[in-house]
């Protein structure tokens, strides 16, 4: 077989999403050799024996997530090939507590964290505990499965469905705190029913698509009042992607909310700073930081993943590099994510209009 510069791996649906296609046509626009692939398919380990290096932008369901932990590490330790995301910067993806027991061995300013294992360690604590407090599943993005709890009632009610045998689905926590959400879903109406197949919250055996059943632990998180927003930040490499996203009306999530604001004066520059030592120290290839503050202005990580939407990226105007100096222009993710993979800094990026 001839060889392929670069290997990129279908989504779980065999789909090839936006995000995927910008990397294959910045590939070609370059005259470089691409492939489209998935695991299981006859010529799979030949075609990644032909490659360079391999792509896999997979997302947080438990179906994808299963079939990364069983690729990923033989591509990369294995076949030796050149793999995005790497180790270092997959295998905490989605898993919340794991991302926390790793900044915490570091010393790093994630958001205060309680993480319990059996239940009535999590009930003892939780007769004191400084309310309200965020409650969140392990998994997850866009805000889904993140509540506040302001009641040491409803923290009480989480706790024992979290270790109770029927647990919490993954994506079936809604934004606000009704725990009984994933048991109405067989009592919507037929209009409400199909809504919920088109946008992908049931399928048509009526059940959530996210498989994985969260249960036998509970996570809570500190709030931290008065954020009207979060700061994005995005390391790629020795680049800094910086925005600010808005809250909801009436909420307390800025992930997800759309809300994005590329005036970033009055960013503090110590979330840059502190994003770009972290991913130095731990050698993620491509990191996203959500940033919060304290009341004395501090601050802290709230959450932190591999991957992202690439269109608010490439909208910002420009990006820092290490020593905090500013680079003007538009770029895609996928176009400096290729830099960094490849060792090829001369590859060109397409026009905008070819991107889409």
């Amino acid at each position: 077989m001839e060889k392929i510069d670069v290997v990129l791996h279908k989504s779980l649906e065999k789909t090839f999403p936006s995000f995927s296609q910008r990397y294959e046509r910045i590939i070609q626009f370059n005259g470089l050799k691409s492939r489209r692939v998935f695991a299981g398919e006859p010529d799979f380990w030949e075609n990644v024996e032909a490659a360079d290096s391999f792509i896999y932008r997979f997302s947080f369901k438990p179906s994808e997530l299963q079939l990364v932990t069983s690729i990923l590490p033989v591509i990369e330790n294995e076949f030796r090939k050149n793999v995005f995301p790497n180790q270092q910067t997959r295998w905490h993806y989605d898993d919340k507590t794991s991302q926390y027991y790793l900044f915490k061995a570091h010393a790093f300013p994630m958001v205060e964290t309680w993480i319990f294992w059996d239940m009535q360690t999590a009930l003892d604590w939780v007769q004191s505990a400084p309310l309200p407090l965020v409650f969140k599943l392990k998994g997850g993005a866009g805000s889904k499965n993140v509540i506040l709890v302001e009641t040491r009632y409803l923290a009480k009610k989480l706790i024992n469905r979290m270790f109770s045998a029927q647990g919490l689905s993954s994506s079936g926590l809604p934004g606000r705190a009704d725990l009984g959400f994933i048991d109405k879903i067989a009592d919507l109406g037929w209009i409400k029913r199909r809504i919920a197949l088109r946008r992908g919250h049931i399928n048509k055996s009526m059940l959530n698509p996210y498989w994985r059943l969260d249960k036998d632990y509970v996570l809570f998180q500190r709030f931290l009042p008065g954020n009207t927003c979060d700061i994005r930040v995005n390391i790629i490499g020795e680049r800094a992607f910086v925005f600010k996203r808005h809250v909801r009306p009436n909420d307390f999530r800025a992930s997800g909310s759309g809300l994005i604001d590329y005036d970033i004066a009055d960013v503090d520059p110590e979330c840059i700073k502190t994003a770009f030592s972290i991913s130095q120290t731990l050698g993620f290839q491509s990191m996203a930081y959500d940033f919060i503050f304290d009341d004395r202005g501090k601050p802290w990580i709230a959450e932190i993943s591999y991957t992202f939407v690439d269109y608010p990226v490439y909208k910002c105007p420009g990006y820092f590099d290490a020593e905090m100096n500013w680079h003007q222009g538009h770029y895609w993710p996928q176009y400096c994510q290729l830099q960094d993979l490849l060792g090829n800094y001369d590859l060109k990026q397409p026009d905008v209009a070819e991107m889409f």
